[in-house]
């Protein structure tokens, strides 16, 4: 799929959750090859709040969002990521992201996401997670 195409993937989920209130979709796209090990809790910060959320940040821009990016903090039930975005016209999207890190192979991809259209995290729903 590439870039492009997963680009055209998150435009086509953003604008479905617009219409009917919400989209969800298994998306299996690589953000990264050739990781290094991540066997440091440096390089595990490194990958999980700059590259990851860098990668994910260059995507929803490239589909006309401006949008806040949270990690989850714990090992609790919910999306990797979530952020809260605008659209250029000023309509709010809320999205939740899950991806997928392969050692064997070195790749990070992106296996789910979700949209629901007019609507944000609200910081109740924010309190395991933090701004990345």
């Amino acid at each position: 799929m590439g870039l492009e195409g997963l680009v055209r993937e998150i435009r086509l989920l953003v604008s479905k959750a617009l219409v009917a209130g919400e989209d969800s979709r298994e998306i299996e796209e690589t953000l990264f090859e050739d990781v290094r090990d991540v066997d440091t809790e440096e390089g595990w910060k490194e990958l999980y709040h700059r590259d990851i959320p860098g990668a994910l940040r260059d995507v929803l821009r490239r589909v006309g969002l401006s949008c806040r990016i949270y990690h989850k903090k714990d090992d609790v039930p919910g999306y990797e990521y979530v952020a809260n975005c605008r659209t250029e016209s000023g309509r709010g999207v809320a999205l939740g992201f899950d991806v997928d890190y392969d050692p064997e192979v070195g790749e990070v991809s992106l296996a789910t996401a979700s949209a629901w259209g007019d609507r944000e995290w609200n910081p109740d729903q924010l309190v395991y997670y933090h701004e990345v």
